[in-house]
């Protein structure tokens, strides 16, 4: 048996001291990820949005639809991790410690199916939000329901006392950069995987 592959970590562009630490073990940035960090003050105005007409945009019902919140999280996020999500997995992540139902927000379609979600997190101490993971089925993209969603999310946490909030996505993945800019999201910082090969080593056995 052998084993290998590469060994990921990370940090911010501007965390020079641990740049400088994964350097010095080994790590490398090889451009191959890295993720805008960005954030929103709730001091400023949160437009109304608009979504199309029979369109709902709400909080997620809980256990009676938890087939249809489960799905889109699959759908979307497929293959990666975060997407290998069942019903009964959905279930235990509502039990998590922080998650509050009226921040898990779904743009619902006339037919009944959940169109774009966002969860939100909320931290009262520091008082910043966070939004993650967002997203919206691909036939229901550009109808302004993503969008919908996060706006109500900022409502719901500016009413839970948060100053501002937080969300992050690929450099790479100019819509969603281009959508939370529109919102008033500022990119603050960059996150950028560093990664060290593991020579392949054999086990005995």
């Amino acid at each position: 048996m052998s084993w290998g592959g590469n060994l990921v970590s990370g940090s911010r562009q501007d965390d020079s001291k641990r740049i400088a630490f994964l350097e010095q073990h080994g790590f490398k940035y090889c451009g191959e990820f890295a993720e805008v960090n960005m954030l929103r003050s709730l001091g400023e105005p949160i437009p109304e949005s608009i979504v199309p007409d029979s369109y709902q945009v709400r909080e997620f019902s809980g256990t009676d639809e938890i087939t249809n919140r489960a799905s889109i999280r699959r759908e979307v996020w497929h293959p990666w991790t975060v997407g290998k999500v069942s019903d009964d997995d959905y279930a235990h992540f509502m039990q998590l410690p922080g998650y509050y139902r009226d921040l898990d927000i779904v743009s619902v379609a006339p037919n009944g199916v959940i169109a774009a979600y966002v969860n939100g997190w909320i931290d009262p101490v520091n008082k910043i939000g966070d939004f993650g993971p967002v997203g919206a089925l691909e036939a229901y993209r550009r109808q302004g329901l993503t969008r919908a969603a996060l706006m109500e999310g900022l409502r719901r946490m500016k009413g839970y006392g948060m100053n501002r909030v937080c969300i992050s996505t690929g450099v790479s993945n100019v819509p969603a950069r281009q959508l939370y800019e529109s919102i008033g999201f500022k990119i603050v910082n960059q996150f950028h995987d560093y990664t060290k090969n593991l020579t392949k080593r054999k086990k005995v056995i």
